[in-house]
């Protein structure tokens, strides 16, 4: 973790002298380890689940509940930036495909206008 914001605030505290400048560093202090500290314990929950696949199940019962765990707590979890990025790709691909239709189309009705519109 970086703590080199921390570092000069909690340095400043040697060259102030208003007790309002320092209260304002406390509670910058204050607000940033909070913040900081929910970040990291959201962090945490998300990965509290995974902690119960550490168990080895006892029984078959066990072992598919422990597979369909894996699935949705783990995997789907895992995976689902990958299907955020596919989706991006055919968002991309179609506006590709959009703005080639368009700018062709515009080419008929410019005189002596013609392009190639694959990569250069």
């Amino acid at each position: 973790m970086e703590t080199k914001y921390l570092d000069k605030l909690i340095e400043s505290v040697d060259n102030i002298d208003t007790c309002e400048m320092l209260q304002e560093v406390y509670k910058d202090v204050f607000t940033f380890i909070k913040e900081q500290l929910a970040s990291l314990q959201g962090q945490a929950d998300s990965f509290g689940v995974l902690q119960k696949l550490l168990e080895i199940p006892q029984s078959i019962d066990d072992v598919l509940g422990w597979v369909q765990d894996f699935i949705q707590e783990y995997l789907a979890k895992v995976l689902a930036p990958l299907a955020k990025i596919q989706a991006d790709i055919l968002l991309l691909t179609g506006k590709l495909l959009e703005i080639q239709a368009k700018i062709t189309e515009k080419m008929k009705s410019i005189p002596s206008c013609s392009f190639s519109l694959t990569s250069e």
